[in-house]
């Protein structure tokens, strides 16, 4: 499986390319949610995760339990497996991820995987390159993630080790 795509790939994807593209980039990169914006920006999905996460060596701390190769499918038989990576590289709304673009792509996650940050109660959030949420991953007592999307009409999801 390949894992050429990275971040930064789908970032230029995302943006195109040109003066639009980097007019886009300056506007993306300098923008950030406000207090005031916060129920704004939850009713859209946009996450961010608080402005204090990631500025010092205790989140790094923080991440590193989450960090490496694993496996989102779809839970149930036959299901589409994809090999993903969390990284601690920091980007946009989180830390780098990889995939197999067209892999994880199938499995309908209504953007292109761009990035993940760990939530406060332990969920791992996977964004897109506009920081809006694509999964909400809870974790279980198995050490293990799920999401639950039946309500929209799509399979479940699992986040496990190799």
């Amino acid at each position: 499986m390949s894992m050429a795509h990275s971040s930064t790939q789908n970032l230029r994807r995302a943006l195109g390319s040109g003066a639009a593209g980097l007019a886009l980039l300056a506007l993306v990169v300098g923008c950030s949610p406000r207090p005031e914006n916060a129920d704004r920006d939850a009713a859209s999905g946009v996450s961010e995760p608080s402005a204090s996460w990631g500025a010092d060596p205790a989140d790094q701390e923080k991440i590193k339990p989450f960090l490496g190769d694993y496996d989102l499918w779809e839970d149930f038989e036959g299901g589409r497996v994809c090999r993903i990576t969390l990284e601690n590289a920091r980007t946009i709304g989180g830390y780098a991820v990889t995939s197999d673009t067209a892999c994880v792509g199938a499995l309908k996650l209504g953007g292109d995987l761009f990035a993940w940050f760990p939530a406060e109660d332990g969920a791992v959030v996977l964004i897109d390159a506009a920081r809006k949420t694509l999964a909400r991953l809870e974790p279980l007592p198995d050490q293990t993630f799920y999401a639950r999307r039946q309500d929209q009409g799509l399979e479940n999801l699992v986040l496990s080790r190799p």
